[in-house]
């Protein structure tokens, strides 16, 4: 085999063999650079949503719950996120009840226990019960 070829195979080879490293490192790159587009946009939701639960809404205070229980915009924080959910199961937003069951049931931010959790549930299946 010629000197030419040995490089010309020696290069189809490396080139083989590197493309689904590039491939890779693109994918993660790419997931990177997501990650931090979504981080921008939970931060600029993060500067509405908290005056909105401070002054008691309860929808903002349940997606607030959630973007603490997430990281979303800031660290993750299950104790803060299980008193938002406190605060808005108190005005009985369905959805923060399922959270704040869902926090007991799991021990999320709290002592786990089954038996809050379970009335919490029930409260809500109750609310959505259909009579046939």
């Amino acid at each position: 085999m010629t000197q030419h070829l040995r490089l010309l195979l020696g290069a189809i080879i490396i080139t083989i063999f590197a493309a689904p490293i590039q491939a890779e490192s693109f994918k993660q790159a790419s997931l990177n650079n997501l990650d931090g587009i979504h981080d921008a946009e939970y931060k600029l939701e993060l500067k509405t949503i908290e005056p909105l639960a401070t002054i008691g809404s309860a929808a903002a205070q349940n997606r607030l719950g959630r973007m603490y229980e997430f990281g979303q915009g800031h660290d993750i924080n299950p104790n803060t996120a299980f008193a938002w959910y406190e605060k808005t199961a108190a005005k009985n937003h369905m959805e923060g009840k399922m959270n704040l069951a869902r926090s007991y049931n799991f021990g999320l931010g709290t002592e786990q226990d089954f038996i809050k959790a379970e009335a919490l549930y029930k409260q809500y299946s109750n609310t959505f019960s259909v009579v046939l």
